[in-house]
């Protein structure tokens, strides 16, 4: 996939929280233009420096109820709101979890209640066979009249590192088919088929770090326990490229570096990005250089380090 950069001026750009604010700020400025401030509910939110783009939220622990409320919501009977999205939408952030977490538990990321009209959130599973799936995230999406429609990323998002998702909400025809597409890290990662109907609608406000019915209890139901950076949200369905070129802006220092110093093809960035020698090619030691370096063999031998997504 090609990156393609997102315009910050996007007129379908219905939110962007940043989260870059400072310990003296009770207020979460939002960048769209669209004036859709967070405030801080339930005690501070920890505001870290070292974000994936500059600064983030941190939330240290599982057990506070500190979390970001940006509105949205309403009183019974009211109007629908800015937040009350029913057609396409996408919904993306930055994450890194700072706990392994129990299988059967979703921690909110970011959504509009709890089960009633989106959310981003850590997967959850019953059945302990596929507990894996519970190290990725999930997006999920209510329909009227329909069930409360998830579909899993499958990257294994609890390593303690930075990953970013989206989920994207895609109404091919009007309801005859839809599509819910997950994406971590700018890969497209599962895809389910829905019957084409709007996301339903509710009262509840858009909150950061909780699921806005945060008091209805559940035993799945946690609040997120880590950092997340960069929220956005848009009323259009944005493409894999653009997907890319999201990842692309949180994207610090080199997505990979292999300097052949230890006679293998590995990744020393951080990024895990390893490759692997293909058709001969191998390290060899360049007196000149006084180091490794990488020999092709017969010009066909090379290292193929996967990227085909960005990563």
């Amino acid at each position: 996939m090609e990156a393609k950069p997102v315009s910050p001026t996007d007129p379908n750009l219905v939110a962007h929280w940043k989260l870059d604010e400072d310990m003296y700020s009770p207020y979460v400025a939002d960048s769209s233009g669209n004036d859709h401030r967070g405030q801080e509910i339930a005690g501070p939110v920890i505001w870290d420096p070292n974000g994936r783009i500059d600064g983030c939220m941190n939330k240290v622990t599982q057990n506070s109820d500190a979390h970001i409320n940006c509105g949205g919501g309403k009183e019974a009977g009211d109007p629908l709101t800015w937040a009350d999205i029913t057609g396409d939408i996408t919904v993306a952030a930055w994450i890194r979890p700072d706990f392994q977490g129990w299988w059967n538990q979703l921690n909110s990321i970011v959504g509009k209640g709890r089960e009633q009209a989106w959310e981003l959130h850590k997967s959850c599973t019953n059945v302990p066979a596929v507990a894996q799936y519970s190290r990725s995230c999930s997006m999920y999406v209510s329909t009227p009249g329909a069930p409360w429609y998830g579909v899993h990323g499958l990257k294994d998002c609890w390593d303690y590192k930075w990953h970013h998702f989206a989920g994207v909400y895609k109404i091919y025809e009007p309801g005859v088919s839809s599509e819910i597409i997950v994406y971590t890290d700018g890969v497209k990662e599962n895809v389910y088929p829905v019957p084409g109907l709007p996301i339903g609608t509710c009262d509840y406000d858009v909150t950061i770090g909780t699921n806005g019915n945060r008091y209805v209890n559940s035993q799945y139901h946690h609040n997120w326990w880590g950092t997340i950076d960069d929220v956005r949200i848009y009323n259009r369905a944005l493409d894999h490229d653009e997907i890319v070129g999201l990842v692309k802006e949180g994207t610090v220092g080199p997505l990979g570096h292999w300097t052949f110093d230890d006679g293998t093809a590995n990744d020393v960035s951080g990024n895990d990005h390893h490759g692997t020698f293909e058709n001969g090619a191998t390290v060899v030691y360049d007196a000149d250089r006084d180091s490794n370096v990488l020999d092709v063999g017969d010009a066909n031998g090379y290292v193929d380090c996967g990227g085909g997504h960005l990563w």
